[in-house]
């Protein structure tokens, strides 16, 4: 036991332990909160072309069809 006084650690840095973990976890939160805004704020307002959402514009691009046909072929997924 140290009576009641600061360890050893905190007693020469003057910072507790608690304080810096308190510290680290505000930060992630802050973080956290930046990604979601961030997110919420580019899925509302964000300069997307193409109509599936994720703003690479292939979506957007015109299908070049066959010559003689009337059917448009979809992409093969590979």
């Amino acid at each position: 036991r140290h009576g009641g006084a600061l360890p050893p650690v905190a007693a020469t840095t003057g910072v507790h332990a608690m304080s810096i973990q308190l510290l680290l976890v505000y930060m992630l939160i802050a973080a956290a909160l930046a990604f979601v805004a961030r997110t919420t704020y580019r899925t509302w307002f964000g300069s997307s072309k193409a109509g599936c959402g994720s703003g690479c514009g292939k979506c957007a691009a015109p299908v070049a069809q066959e010559p003689g046909t009337k059917r448009v072929g979809l992409p093969l997924v590979k």
